[in-house]
């Protein structure tokens, strides 16, 4: 049993060094090219010897890609990439594009994304379901007003999509996605779980002869640890460059709380077509919907549901289900107060004003709970909720 013991610590010990030697090795690369491969190590120089790098960017290393001065590069990213944080945009005022082009693989940055103005993050396209932008961010992503993260027209190409029958191949509705598409035939695709691309189409001018195809929006999905701002765009639109007919893309976005003053879409073109789908999942918000269904007003829930259980039952009261269900606050609070720890903007003072008045409260009914009819504390319950209601609507 101790030589067990000594062989676990002596394999921590080999895995805490292991990690502090991935730590101490980590750098900052900033990107040196034009048009380039992520990949090549000649691209990028290091920030503690400012050289060119030996390797491309790895596990640890905080990666940034400037843009630049009255012109547009592209990054061309063909295998997944393992980061510690990354930067995009900024500075010049052309533009940097960050292309995935490594099908439907998960990259992940442990640490923070932010793209500013002129830094433009996306997938390569169009093709049939073959690339999405799948990025995992352990931090927060910031999107500045001028950056954008989006996959717009490169999803279906010319006449391509989901068939009718759930093939894919040349479509039998030009447009179809989340919306049935030009002959309003049929939709595909998940709501809470969408993944798939916009279909193509074809456009018709004012003299009615076939002027071309369009291409449909492609796929973005961000499962971001920490908060997402989006100042900028967060696009999955189709294409209009062939004027009409194609689908919108997917947006499937996972983070903590979702805020901001920019666009969130998947348009479809100015015709016929249908629209894409966008399903946004906010971790803060099911804290709270669960502190909602459970926590101080979690009251009415518990209350019935016991009372239910305990119609026939002489032993438990009204008094006892109401005081059971009451027990429930405390847990809950505490998983708010675990939740929220950190993200507080209000003054210790506001917090006391709040808990202060709150636990007397508490106290209070739990005194009276004995000591007063039923019916009176019904009325009082009341009293309490109509003021409070009135208070937060003409307060």
């Amino acid at each position: 049993m101790k030589r067990a013991v000594k062989w676990v610590r002596a394999i921590a010990v080999l895995v805490a060094a292991a990690m502090a030697q991935v730590q101490l090795l980590a750098d900052t690369y900033t990107w040196n090219a034009g048009d380039g491969d992520w990949g090549t190590a000649e691209n990028w120089t290091l920030a503690s010897t400012g050289e060119p790098a030996t390797t491309a960017p790895g596990t640890g290393d905080a990666v940034v890609l400037v843009a630049p001065q009255g012109a547009t590069n592209t990054v061309t990213v063909l295998s997944a990439i393992n980061i510690g944080s990354l930067s995009v945009g900024g500075t010049g005022n052309g533009r940097i594009i960050l292309s995935f082009k490594n099908g439907l693989t998960t990259n992940e940055v442990a640490g923070a994304v932010h793209v500013y103005s002129g830094g433009y993050i996306t997938h390569y396209g169009p093709s049939d379901n073959v690339y999405h932008l799948n990025l995992k961010v352990g931090g927060d992503m910031t999107i500045d007003l001028g950056g954008f993260v989006d996959s717009r027209a490169r999803g279906f190409g010319i006449g391509r999509g989901v068939t009718s029958a759930g093939a894919i191949g040349s479509g039998s509705s030009k447009g179809c996605h989340g919306g049935r598409g030009s002959n309003k035939s049929y939709c595909y695709g998940s709501v809470r779980n969408p993944v798939l691309p916009g279909m193509g189409g074809v456009g018709r001018g004012t003299s009615w002869t076939n002027r071309g195809w369009g291409l449909g929006g492609g796929v973005v999905y961000l499962e971001v640890t920490g908060n997402l701002v989006v100042n900028g765009d967060l696009t999955s639109d189709a294409g209009d460059e062939y004027d009409q007919s194609q689908a919108g893309g997917s947006l499937l976005v996972r983070c903590a709380a979702l805020s901001g003053t920019g666009r969130v879409s998947a348009c479809a073109t100015r015709g016929t077509a249908g629209g894409g789908r966008i399903a946004i999942y906010q971790t803060t918000a099911q804290a709270l919907a669960f502190n909602g269904l459970l926590g101080t007003g979690a009251g009415t829930v518990f209350f019935l549901v016991m009372r239910r259980i305990f119609r026939d039952s002489d032993d438990v009261s009204p008094k006892d289900c109401f005081a059971a269900s009451m027990t429930a606050v405390l847990p809950v609070s505490l998983m708010s107060l675990f939740t929220y720890t950190g993200e507080a903007t209000e003054s210790g003072d506001l917090l006391l004003t709040l808990v202060l008045p709150g636990a007397a409260g508490g106290l209070l009914g739990a005194f009276l709970s004995d000591r007063l009819a039923q019916k009176t504390l019904k009325k009082i319950f009341a009293a309490v909720v109509i003021f409070g209601g009135a208070y937060m609507v003409f307060g």
